[in-house]
């Protein structure tokens, strides 16, 4: 006749629940760090779209949508600062005309034929 111990089949079954909960825990951790570091790269294409002068909205929902490849795309793709200064400068905007940068207001320095950003401290 064969016995069967009911408390060794306990005892293993709880052991492998206890694997599995780890488990389940450690795939969990790691698809909330996926979502964050997605959620980091949008957000971060969105400023870096906007400070470009691009589509910001349409980055961010690239950046959401696709994640990595999103911002591969977006590395690819954008405008270069110096065209995005380029076209500011030689614009000559209006006084209250933003930054390319921070979006604060410039003034136009006569002497250097440059427009100043005091938050940056830099020309443009």
């Amino acid at each position: 006749m064969i016995t069967i111990n009911l408390t060794e089949i306990v005892y293993q079954f709880n052991e492998f629940i206890g694997i599995g909960i780890g488990f389940q825990m450690m795939i969990c951790s790691f698809t909330l760090l996926g979502f964050l570091v997605q959620l980091l790269i949008a957000y971060w294409m969105y400023k870096d779209a906007k400070k470009r002068g691009e589509e910001e909205v349409l980055w961010l929902i690239v950046g959401l949508i696709a994640g990595i490849i999103g911002l591969i795309l977006w590395l690819l793709v954008r405008p270069e600062m110096y065209e995005v200064r380029k076209k500011y400068r030689f614009q000559h905007p209006a006084p209250g005309k933003p930054c390319p940068d921070c979006d604060r207001e410039m003034r136009w320095i006569e002497e250097y034929d440059r427009w100043y950003c005091g938050r940056c401290k830099e020309y443009k």
